[in-house]
């Protein structure tokens, strides 16, 4: 077989590497983090110290009414908003009732300047916004 050189003025190999080694390390890192904690540190990891203020802060939760331990199928336990939960929801949790009002003809533009010393900060930002569809970037 033979190896052809791959040139092209939109593509620079090394940003291409080096992005790529920091999403597969991004992903090992997240999936080792599941593994060890037995998915628990997707539940509480970067809200509860451990188990036990997490389920405290559960308890409390049912105490006053917001939400309600669902089944739906038997196998695994779910958490639901009651009507009086969804009701102590800040606005920018139902964003339909934003999306679905009439266009005021103004465009809005967000602007972030993150130096170049804080490069994974500024990457892990832009990886954000994307995922949340705010625009080209």
């Amino acid at each position: 077989m033979k190896w052809a050189t791959f040139h092209h003025p939109d593509f620079s190999l090394p940003v291409m590497r080096r992005k790529a080694g920091e999403e597969l390390v991004s992903l090992i890192g997240g999936s080792a983090a599941i593994i060890l904690s037995r998915g628990a540190s997707e539940v509480y990891g970067h809200c509860y110290p451990n188990r036990k203020a997490y389920y405290a802060s559960l308890a409390r939760l049912r105490e006053r009414g917001l939400v309600v331990q669902s089944r739906t199928d038997g196998s695994m336990p779910g958490l639901r908003l009651t009507d009086a939960g969804r009701d102590r929801l800040p606005p920018y949790y139902d964003p339909q009732r934003f999306w679905n009002r009439k266009w005021n003809k103004w465009w809005y533009v967000l602007m972030f300047d993150v130096p170049e010393k804080d490069r994974a900060y500024r990457d892990e930002l832009r990886r954000f916004l994307k995922k949340e569809r705010l625009g080209c970037l």
